[in-house]
């Protein structure tokens, strides 16, 4: 098992560069290296104090002298969330949620039967998606206080597309809505 203490979980962060075409860019691995001959993203290891966004950055630059921010990697970043029922109907919870918007912090909320469905309503009142989580997992990578939580989403917005979101954080909750935002940063993305 990865990260089971006898073999070290290793993070690696990688990019997808579409061009205006959707082209998409890959490399095979050289000869003489782990995996020779095998397709890989660009990427690499996440340092220690570093996280996938900076190992990102880091690794473009230094592999393809790509120089770019973190606001250019993602039109939504979540940062934190609080949540508490709603004192006017015990089914609801409210939610308030820190969201980086191309760099800049801004507070969003929403109300909902629970944690996502809160957030879902908190970004579909800056966005113009009428994003919908239709299916939801939730995993852990690694045992006890050194577990990371891994949420995948299904989403669909409000012209019937469908797509995937994935995130892990030490905390589900934490993890959970940042898979809702990759969703949305695809649907985003994709105009």
């Amino acid at each position: 098992m990865v990260g089971d203490g006898t073999h070290p979980l290793v993070l690696v962060a990688a990019g997808v560069l579409l061009d205006g075409d959707g082209r998409l860019l890959i490399a095979k691995r050289p000869e003489g290296r782990p995996l020779a001959g095998m397709w890989e993203f660009p990427g690499g290891k996440v340092e220690a104090g570093e996280t996938p966004e900076h190992a990102l950055i880091r690794e473009l630059a230094e592999e393809l002298g790509i120089d770019i921010a973190a606001a250019d990697l993602t039109p939504l970043t979540f940062v934190s969330h609080r949540t508490e029922p709603d004192d006017a109907d015990a089914e609801l919870r409210l939610l308030e949620a820190v969201i980086s918007e191309a760099g800049t912090k801004r507070v969003v909320s929403g109300k909902g039967t629970g944690p996502i469905d809160a957030f879902v309503d908190a970004v579909n009142r800056i966005t113009n998606l009428g994003l919908e989580v239709i299916d939801y997992h939730e995993h852990a990578i690694g045992t006890g206080a050194n577990a990371t939580a891994v949420a995948y989403v299904e989403a669909r917005n409000a012209a019937g597309m469908t797509t995937f979101g994935v995130a892990r954080h030490r905390n589900i909750v934490s993890a959970s809505l940042s898979a809702v935002l990759s969703a949305a940063n695809r649907f985003i993305r994709a105009g």
